[in-house]
């Protein structure tokens, strides 16, 4: 009887593992790509190695985990915190940047550093585990625009104005003194510069009436939030509002639903949100805007918590088992877990 009982369990078990082992073998044999991460600059704060992966275990990303997982690019994010005075933070970020370079040539052809679109159209869609730098907030430029062309010089590929407070190119979602603004002067001269460079512009972290203002700047380029969730659920001034998702959408752009459980549910503990709340705000978005402006941006290494499921790269099976279960198309899956990244990045990025 036991015997029997054990069959029984393991043959339910096999039948749940089953969809995930055909999740797991669809992002290893498709795109996938990440919005966001902050994996390097915490990594290179303290000290840990992404490349053996001594030391982090206590990160959400590694070079192996990229492997198990098959992620094909992550944007990684640079972020200067503010107790950093100010040139140490210039010289930190590019500092941090410098790291990604050694990365990528420990590692060799499996990790190029994505800077072109010649760069992206050589990845193989289930090979390789690439990088894309990605400046999280422009406080390391100093106000000085002759700083963006040595930023871009080391390879940055992506600009996000600001980090959740005020700063001389634009307003925050969250001030710290409570003044809201828009982009300055200074920060719509920053953007053009930027957009004429080849860099992507990135909304996550403005104010709403920032978002606005950039809107008017893009021209016929495509604007990206690379890490947020729907206000729908959540409306706090870091979640885009069905209004910001339509506009965003009509620019070509694309959102990365992130995994941040404070963004996804406010009703729940942060040990009860799972993946399935990250699944609501991407079909509401899907939903909303459309299969071809949606995608993923998880904040892996920048967040304390993440939903109970989703602990890092390896995980996300779970999360694309609930769009096949939800009758998402192969092809549709196929979008949000890395085609409309390649598609928008190939449109944002130079040509060489």
């Amino acid at each position: 009887m036991n015997s029997l009982l054990r069959r029984v369990g393991s043959s339910r078990l096999a039948k749940k593992q089953r969809p995930l082992v055909k999740a797991q073998e669809f992002l290893k044999n498709n795109f996938f790509c990440d919005g966001h991460a902050d994996t390097f600059a915490r990594i290179a704060f303290a000290g840990a190695d992404f490349v053996t992966c001594e030391r982090t275990e206590s990160f959400h990303i590694d070079i192996e985990r990229m492997r198990r997982s098959g992620l094909n690019l992550q944007l990684m994010a640079v972020y200067i915190p503010p107790e950093i005075s100010r040139h140490q933070g210039t010289v930190t970020a590019l500092w941090i940047a410098q790291f990604a370079h050694r990365v990528c040539d420990a590692l060799g052809e499996e990790c190029a550093l994505v800077r072109s679109k010649a760069d992206l159209d050589g990845l193989a869609p289930d090979g390789g585990h690439h990088l894309m730098l990605t400046l999280e907030g422009v406080a390391p430029l100093l106000a000085d625009l002759d700083l963006l062309e040595l930023f871009w010089r080391f390879g940055f590929r992506s600009i996000g104005l600001t980090h959740n407070v005020n700063n001389w190119a634009a307003g925050g979602c969250t001030p710290h003194d409570d003044r809201r603004y828009g982009l300055t002067e200074d920060g719509r001269k920053l953007v053009r510069m930027a957009l004429d460079l080849g860099l992507a512009i990135d909304c996550a972290h403005l104010s709403r009436q920032g978002f606005y203002d950039l809107l008017h700047l893009m021209g016929d380029r495509p604007l990206i939030n690379t890490h947020a969730c729907c206000a729908e659920f959540v409306d706090i001034e870091r979640n885009l509002t069905n209004d910001q998702l339509v506009k965003l959408a009509d620019t070509g752009g694309v959102v990365g639903i992130t995994y941040v459980p404070d963004f996804l549910c406010r009703s729940k503990d942060v040990s009860q949100v799972s993946s399935e709340d990250v699944f609501r705000h991407l079909e509401h978005a899907v939903n909303l805007i459309g299969i071809d402006h949606v995608a993923l941006g998880s904040d892996f290494d920048g967040v304390r918590f993440l939903p109970n499921d989703l602990p890092d790269p390896c995980a996300v099976p779970v999360l694309v088992q609930k769009m096949f279960d939800a009758g998402w198309s192969d092809e549709d899956v196929a979008k949000v877990v890395g085609g409309n990244w390649r598609r928008v990045l190939g449109q944002l990025l130079p040509a060489q």
